[in-house]
């Protein structure tokens, strides 16, 4: 076969990034079919119950919400210092915390089981007593100041911004920052922090716990992206000096987030309550493959980036970005569950709960929403690498879905 056959053939194959949203696509299609279908069958489906009426998705809205914390702390700090190395990140970080935002408001109205029921709190339905009134306020305050970040972004990007439009995100940045970490990731920590009633969550430490894991887990889908970035066509758009410091965040937070896990099941230990023993034995029973993978990503994480070489190759600094995440994955869904199992009362009886494939389906439907979204909107957003074009209107060269 003479190269020119080759060439034709590698011409006439679908780009991965495409291929990819077509998965994604699909996906979501099937997510909306049985989110549409479950509005009428209602919670029945879900395996859900009274004793146990948190499930998946609240694990994958408190996850995707940390995912957005996490890189929106990143995107907005990269245009406070204006680090020229971590610049290509910037654009992309905060379409991270946009889409996962989006997305951990979709796992709430799947939760509530009416989408319309949804969007009526905080503006029609109020509550000022009840967290979730916070909770539900916080969130599209960040989204609001996640689109005018992506605005001002934007146009720095096509070259546009003027010294106070880059004052303003500036200020901007500081401001979103602050308001990530202090008050959404904060306030949704203490929403299970404050539950008196559930022992396995009332720990003071929770708040500072949660914005931590957030930050490690926004960190950790940023240094995906800038491995992905780093390969891609269009050149080493990321330098190994900026995924390095992503790396040197992801071992830092990983080592608080240790800290914490530790102390929090010290507490659980030996708190001496029935309660407390019997989450323990949850936790090292029925719960022990979630256990492994939480402590086993966690360690596989830290053992890489402990060393020189785990810093600075991409393969490896790959292996521990997911090995961390799975160990997130694997403590909310811990974390979640486990809290409700423990009966409120020593003479009632502690119940389990398992994912019905409805419930997997939607999840996998939101999940396939977001990264779609992500796909379309890094597509037509200028990013800082488009600055300087000759020709600033012509769309971007298709990208890897991890970038």
């Amino acid at each position: 076969m003479t190269s020119t056959t080759m060439n034709k053939q590698e011409a006439a194959k679908p780009p991965a990034s495409n291929i990819w949203m077509g998965i994604f696509g699909a996906l979501a299609v099937l997510g909306l079919v049985y989110f549409i279908i479950a509005l009428f069958a209602g919670e029945s489906w879900y395996g859900i119950n009274d004793s146990a009426p948190w499930g998946i998705f609240i694990v994958g809205m408190i996850l995707l919400l940390g995912i957005s914390i996490g890189s929106t702390v990143i995107g907005a700090l990269i245009n406070v210092f204006g680090k020229e190395e971590y610049a290509p990140l910037g654009m992309r970080a905060l379409i991270v915390g946009l889409v996962s935002l989006v997305g951990a408001t979709l796992f709430v109205a799947a939760d509530v089981g009416n989408i319309f029921r949804t969007v009526l709190v905080p503006f029609i339905w109020q509550n000022p007593s009840s967290m979730f009134f916070w909770t539900s306020l916080t969130y599209y305050v960040l989204g609001i100041l996640l689109v005018v970040s992506i605005v001002y972004t934007a146009r720095v990007a096509r070259g546009e911004a003027n010294e106070k439009d880059k004052k303003r995100l500036r200020v901007l940045s500081i401001i979103t920052v602050a308001f990530a970490i202090l008050l959404v990731a904060g306030i949704d920590g203490s929403l299970f922090a404050i539950n008196r009633a559930r022992e396995f969550w009332n720990h003071a430490s929770l708040p500072v716990h949660f914005a931590d894991v957030s930050i490690l887990s926004g960190v950790a889908v940023m240094l995906l992206i800038g491995i992905g970035l780093s390969k891609s066509g269009k050149g080493e758009l990321v330098s190994k000096k900026a995924l390095k410091g992503l790396a040197y965040i992801l071992l830092a937070t990983l080592t608080i987030a240790a800290f914490f896990d530790v102390y929090e099941a010290l507490v659980v230990r030996y708190s001496d309550t029935m309660a407390s023993d019997q989450a323990w034995k949850l936790i090292w029973g029925g719960n022990l493959p979630l256990t492994i993978l939480h402590i086993g990503g966690y360690l596989v994480a830290f053992v890489i980036l402990l060393t020189q070489k785990g810093r600075e190759e991409t393969s490896k600094m790959k292996v521990a970005a997911i090995a961390a995440l799975v160990g997130v994955v694997a403590w909310r869904y811990t974390f979640v569950t486990i809290g409700l199992f423990v009966p409120l009362l020593p003479f009632l009886k502690g119940d389990t709960y398992t994912p019905t494939w409805p419930e997997i389906a939607i999840v996998l439907g939101i999940i396939g929403a977001v990264f779609l979204a992500y796909q379309v909107l890094v597509r037509s957003l200028p990013k800082e690498e488009d600055r300087g074009r000759s020709t600033p209107s012509s769309p971007p060269a298709a990208e890897q879905p991890t970038a």
